[in-house]
């Protein structure tokens, strides 16, 4: 779900021209487990007017 979000997010600056903000990490906490999220997209892949989740509108056009 976390790259479905950020797929999103920034495919919608993708369509509105506005900048990505620059990628960050930080520490993770002391017993916790950290990971790394990687996604690819772009401004087409946002559907106009769609009531559906973005992976459901992905899914609708496979």
């Amino acid at each position: 779900m976390a790259a479905d979000a950020m797929r999103t997010y920034v495919a919608a600056l993708l369509a509105d021209k506005r900048p990505i903000p620059e990628s960050t990490t930080r520490p993770c906490p002391p017993g916790a487990q950290d990971c790394m999220v990687f996604f690819e997209t772009n401004a087409e892949y946002l559907t106009e007017n769609a009531p559906a989740g973005a992976a459901q509108q992905q899914s609708a056009l496979a």
